[in-house]
């Protein structure tokens, strides 16, 4: 059975009548004949009158008028998706030859190509091949500094750590937010499905095949969803482009950009004036009232919005360095938005070892460690995120979040003092609790 039959069996059109693919190839051909004979006029003359009037010609003559229409609807699309292989083609090739010229010492272009066809480097001998390097010493913990930091008490530098979505904004409303604006996008699209299919993607997606970020799991499991949708209507994902949009993987990553901008958007708009105050008043009070000249103070958020999403641009007056969760943990985490008390540890962990870092920027520089406002949110050139290999230095540290199930738990089991936004009458009352906090 050819393809036309089976398409002709499958709609259940009866062999007198047209296709819907006759009738477009029809429209193609009397289109092009009339715009070359009377211009604009004869276009539309032979795309809606003369091609629809054809296709319906009862006898032989109607017969060959549907085959010519169905050859010529053939021959366009086949040419098209020699086209699209072919620029898929030049763009991989494209993004090839630029990896090759990324390469330091790249071998010669052939020897590249047969390397990569059978997994093996041959110009380089199997005797050659050196033994893998063990894996670099771990730093050793940082709690035992916050110990010794609360034993020296004022002389030691004081680290103060936010829970963002606890304090500065709610992550649970910009999630959801998030969400609502996702699964529009995909509704628009013509996607059928849920925030749970594509949560469990996700995770099937971070279990079987793991990625470079979270990042690149949403969008492949966005990728996965509208190729699923395109298989349900019948379309081969690589035709997506012939009904006006881009491959699949374009689609997918376009509304990744766009979930990221809806968190971004609704934590901006719920954003708590009242906090960010309190905390861009906290320097100056607690400098003055809990450390001494020589020890710094280092206000740090935690925040666990997607990559990029947070605001952290309103708050960068208040603090002096931020810490991504979604930068800061092993892909094989289960990042939520309230992670359980394992996944806080490594945060907090992130956090004291980049205030660490910061301080021996400080001390190496011979400069007073005490930070007249925001220092740059990420490490300097040449700075160490992990603080070395070398014990951290003596550190005071006072979490401030709302969650005492998790956070707050999880960081005074670690030794730090806590303070829970809830026990306070207003926020503005941040800073004296802190204060309050070192004097115990």
């Amino acid at each position: 059975m050819t393809e036309r039959e089976s398409t002709r069996m499958n709609y259940m059109i009866r062999k007198h009548e047209p296709l819907l693919q006759e009738v477009l190839g029809l429209q193609l051909l009397f289109g092009l004949i009339g715009s070359c004979l009377f211009g604009i006029c004869g276009f539309i003359v032979g795309t809606w009158q003369f091609a629809p009037l054809s296709s319906f010609i009862p006898g032989s003559v109607g017969t060959a008028f549907r085959t010519v229409g169905w050859y010529i609807y053939t021959i366009i699309i086949r040419f098209t998706e020699a086209a699209s292989a072919a620029r898929r083609f030049v763009r991989a090739q494209k993004a090839r030859l630029a990896r090759a010229a990324a390469e330091p010492s790249s071998p010669e272009m052939e020897s590249t190509f047969k390397s990569d066809l059978i997994g093996v480097d041959l110009d380089k001998p199997v005797a050659e091949e050196k033994p893998a390097e063990p894996p670099a010493p771990k730093p050793p913990p940082i709690w035992p500094a916050v110990a010794r930091g609360w034993a020296l008490g004022d002389a030691a530098p004081l680290v103060v750590t936010v829970a963002a979505e606890e304090t500065f904004w709610e992550g649970a409303s910009a999630s959801d937010a998030a969400d609502e604006a996702l699964l529009g996008s995909l509704d628009a699209m013509g996607v059928e499905t849920t925030l749970e299919a594509w949560h469990a993607r996700m995770q099937v997606t971070q279990t079987d095949a793991p990625l470079g970020s979270r990042r690149d799991v949403r969008v492949r499991a966005l990728q996965q969803l509208i190729e699923l949708q395109l298989i349900k209507d019948g379309l081969e994902p690589e035709r997506l482009h012939l009904i006006g949009g881009d491959e699949a993987d374009e689609e997918a990553q376009m509304m990744e950009q766009g979930w990221r901008a809806a968190w971004r958007l609704s934590a901006a708009r719920g954003l708590r004036c009242d906090a960010v105050e309190a905390a861009e008043r906290m320097r100056a009070i607690v400098q003055s009232a809990a450390c001494q000249d020589d020890a710094g103070l280092y206000v740090g958020v935690i925040t666990t919005a997607p990559e990029g999403a947070a605001p952290i641009g309103a708050v960068e007056g208040a603090i002096d360095f931020a810490i991504s969760a979604e930068s800061a943990l092993p892909m094989t985490s289960d990042l939520a938005l309230q992670p359980e008390r394992p996944v806080w540890t490594e945060l907090f962990d992130a956090a004291l070892r980049r205030a660490d870092a910061q301080l021996q920027q400080h001390r190496t520089a011979k400069r007073s460690p005490v930070v007249a406002g925001a220092s740059s949110l990420e490490p300097q050139a040449g700075s160490d995120r992990t603080g070395g290999a070398v014990e951290a230095s003596a550190l005071r540290w006072v979490h401030v979040g709302s969650d005492l199930d998790r956070g707050l738990a999880a960081a005074k089991a670690l030794g730090a003092r806590t303070i829970c936004l809830d026990g306070l009458a207003e926020v503005s009352e941040l800073p004296s609790a802190v204060v309050s906090e070192c004097r115990l």
